[in-house]
């Protein structure tokens, strides 16, 4: 996420006197948003062909799969690219059923979560995130009405400071290789625009012409093998909020047939109602499903390597959506090429109000901020953001990483890789002008405030947001770029593509991707991560 980045990085990249590949004009065909119809008057129900979960309490070691069949979820790959999905260990099936009101201000849903322990402890119960109840960030609200546990009603119980945890009992513990299937019932409410507040980005938010539902189920949370216990940090008001194992998910989205949708996956199937329109989507391996319903959006599309790229947009934003969209399909092509492929049919920008962020990233999704549209908004920075939240579909959506303990891991290797995009795409100077800001930003911030680590956890950041921008994104990418002049062209990139490689759609340690440099370099960098601070 271009999070702090918003407010400081526009100034530095107006010291790039170059012409950004992102300014060139781009041909492509735009596809008319329909008229609008007539609107349903009433919140929807749930589908009623919803499957009920099986009684077992001990599932067999392919029900993931069954619940998620692999034929439609390989469709989500890319033609030539494709993963046998049983070697991969998916230990987690969302089946989705959501419904969005008229006004779109609202939704009813049910969450059909199989699961297996993969892990080598006893679960003695489940706790599952509710993102989006949190006050920062998100500032919506989530109702659980109804919680099953292989078919029998069970209390369940809101946890955590901010009451995004639910935590659900289980009647024994389950056990290493045993499954379970849960079945919550829930609705939600999303932020509006009077509501927006400075820490609430507009991720789970109805905007004048967007429902925009970030992370908006309940997702199972990461089990901490190291202590025996579930990952279970509240929503904090800076960095990211998601930490989540990939999952298949297949989903059954309905909203107002006025409503266009861009989702996380891909929509497989889609079929109208009485003035409503149902999606029938899926994801592959992925840690969220998140979607915006729109209205009177424009869009364009190209196929870069195999994945299509949809860029939505605002009419009257035409030609800074032109640059997002150039920046994107280089962005792309050049991560593919240095990284390794990214296996994903699509992959979908659309442009939103955000506050206090430049740009979130989501599985196969990425929001841009609309108040970098328009002739007010700074073009500059937002190719450059967009580059960095194509970033993330590599450092983030493919290999997660631990947000609160290490958000570095991620924020720092792509805004180096958004760097890298500006060397190949716009030039060397270029980004040689933009790393220089970064090195006074940091001098600057450390001179008064000392310096700081750059592995420090999410927690230390806790209301210093100018902190984290300083010390994650820029200090981090000046890490990063130092490393690839410390090994060497060859050495690094191979580091990339093996980490890349040996950990997509896997939760990686910080070890993982530290050890991949000392590997392809053979030589030890313990006292060179230590200069940086690290570790």
């Amino acid at each position: 996420m271009t999070r702090l980045l918003f407010l400081c990085l526009g100034l530095l990249l107006l010291l790039v006197s170059c012409t950004l590949a992102g300014n060139n004009p781009v041909a492509s065909t735009q596809t008319p948003v329909p008229e609008v119809g007539e609107q349903p008057t009433a919140t929807l129900p749930l589908a009623p062909d919803a499957t009920e979960p099986p009684a077992e309490t001990i599932l067999g070691e392919d029900t993931v799969l069954t619940a998620c069949p692999l034929e439609a979820q390989q469709s989500a790959f890319r033609d030539d690219l494709t993963f046998d999905l049983e070697t991969l260990e998916m230990d987690l099936c969302y089946e989705l059923d959501f419904t969005l009101s008229t006004d779109g201000t609202r939704f009813d849903a049910r969450a059909l979560v199989t699961m297996q322990n993969g892990s080598e402890d006893d679960w003695p119960d489940l706790l599952f995130r509710l993102y989006p109840h949190a006050a920062v960030l998100f500032g919506g609200t989530i109702e659980v009405k109804q919680v099953l546990v292989n078919g029998e009603a069970v209390t369940s119980e809101r946890v955590l400071e901010d009451e995004t945890g639910l935590l659900v009992p289980l009647a024994a513990p389950l056990a290493a290789g045993e499954g379970a299937v849960v079945d919550i019932l829930f609705s939600g409410e999303l932020a509006t625009e009077a509501e927006r507040q400075e820490r609430v980005y507009g991720i789970f938010a109805r905007s004048e012409n967007a429902a925009t539902l970030a992370s908006w189920f309940p997702m199972l949370a990461v089990w901490n093998e190291a202590d025996n216990r579930w990952f279970d940090v509240p929503v904090l008001g800076e960095g990211d909020a998601v930490f989540a194992e990939s999952a298949l998910i297949r989903a059954r989205l309905t909203g107002p047939e006025r409503f266009d949708l861009a989702t996380s996956g891909l929509i497989v199937g889609t079929e109208g109602g009485e003035g409503t329109i149902t999606h029938e989507v899926v994801t592959g391996p992925a840690r969220d499903l998140t979607m915006v319903w729109m209205e009177g959006y424009e869009q364009r599309e190209d196929t870069i390597d195999g994945t299509l790229i949809r860029n939505w947009y605002r009419p009257d934003h035409e030609d800074s959506a032109a640059r997002v969209f150039q920046s994107a399909r280089e962005a792309l092509a050049l991560f593919n090429e240095r990284f390794g492929p990214y296996p994903f049919e699509e992959v979908e920008i659309v442009e939103v109000p955000l506050h206090g962020a430049g740009g979130v990233e989501y599985p196969q999704l990425f929001l841009m901020a609309q108040e970098l549209y328009g002739p007010r908004g700074d073009q500059q920075f937002l190719t450059f953001a967009t580059a960095h939240e194509m970033a993330h579909q590599w450092w983030y959506s493919m290999i997660g990483n631990n947000i609160n303990a290490a958000p570095w891991q991620d924020e720092a290797l792509t805004n180096w890789s958004a760097l890298l995009w500006l060397e190949e795409a716009g030039s060397e100077e270029a980004a040689e002008r933009v790393a220089q800001g970064f090195e006074r930003s940091v001098e600057q911030f450390e001179g008064g405030e000392g310096e700081e680590e750059i592995s420090a956890p999410l927690e230390s950041f806790r209301g210093r947001s100018g902190a984290y921008a300083t010390i994650v994104y820029f200090k981090g990418a000046l890490f990063f770029a130092a490393l690839r002049e410390e090994i060497g062209e060859e050495a690094f990139f191979a580091a990339l593509r093996d980490y890349y490689a040996d950990h997509r759609f896997a939760i990686a340690q910080p070890d993982d991707l530290l050890g991949r440099f000392e590997e392809s370099s053979g030589r030890s960098l313990d006292e060179f991560y230590k200069e940086w601070g690290v570790e």
